[in-house]
């Protein structure tokens, strides 16, 4: 009985499959079915060049094209990145269009080429409908200046490279820093980089802020060896001191302003050695 009822069922099955593929059969036959298969895959081919229409005219229309840039919160030498970062970005193609239509523009592209270019502390691009991009960009600031042989860097104060200029660039074009030489290559470090200790960038600000306030001296330059200890300080009043930067620095300052109170006429100062000073004149 059990093999009898299966075989049954199967028959079952298969008749109600074979009536269901007839009725679709006879159904498809019926030219009002047909017709109505034809006029809605007609009105879905016209439906689809419809839009597609509508999206080629609008990746095309100069209402949608970026016209209105703003750039706010940089300089001239970081907007010029940004213009630059600006440039590449929109210069990528999408579907034959490049991407200076408002539809096509990725800000993260663009935020990809300007951290690349520059160091940050914030940075929002912002759209606005139909053709208006705005970039807020805070560059990180800038402490020191460091000259080495082949070009001048701007050091954070944790001694990061925020920028780098080659020897031809105008001085006037430099940001003016408290500047500090070393010797060796400058260009060869990648943005972001750590050219100097976080220690040492400390202790040349540091240096600074004490000459701010030491009446009739004024730093031309400080010069740090970086294989060693040791760094010599150029006054506008023509004398040298040489210190080292492992040791507290307000305390050789003062054993240098003492030794500049007993020999006035010095024109270096040497305090790296203890108690000692060593003039010459």
């Amino acid at each position: 009985m059990k093999r009898f009822r299966t075989r049954m069922q199967h028959t079952s099955h298969a008749s109600r499959s074979t009536a269901g593929d007839s009725i679709a059969e006879r159904l498809f036959a019926r030219p009002y079915f047909r017709q109505l298969i034809s006029k809605t895959s007609a009105e879905i081919f016209l439906l689809a060049l419809f839009i597609g229409g509508i999206t080629i005219f609008s990746l095309r229309h100069p209402y949608y094209q970026i016209t209105d840039i703003r750039i706010d919160g940089v300089d001239t030498y970081a907007r010029e990145h940004v213009e630059q970062a600006l440039r590449e970005a929109m210069n990528i193609q999408t579907f034959g269009v490049n991407s200076k239509n408002y539809l096509l523009f990725r800000p993260q592209e663009l935020e990809k080429r300007i951290r690349a270019s520059l160091v940050v502390d914030a940075l929002s691009i912002e759209q606005r409908f139909p053709h208006t991009v705005v970039i807020h960009c805070t560059e990180r600031e800038m402490a020191l200046r460091v000259v080495a042989d082949d070009g001048s860097a701007m050091i954070a104060s944790d001694g990061q490279l925020v920028r780098w200029y080659a020897t031809t660039t105008r001085e006037s074009d430099i940001p003016n820093r408290p500047a500090i030489k070393i010797s060796g290559s400058i260009l060869s470090h990648k943005l972001g980089d750590s050219v100097l200790s976080t220690e040492r960038a400390s202790l040349l600000e540091q240096t600074f802020k004490i000459f701010e306030n030491i009446q009739g001296h004024h730093i031309i330059d400080i010069i740090y060896d970086t294989q060693s200890e040791s760094g010599s300080i150029e006054l506008d009043s023509g004398l040298v001191m040489v210190i080292r930067q492992d040791a507290h620095i307000e305390t050789q300052f003062e054993k240098a302003r003492l030794g500049l109170i007993k020999y006035p006429l010095a024109k270096k100062i040497d305090v790296r050695f203890g108690d000692k000073i060593f003039v010459s004149f």
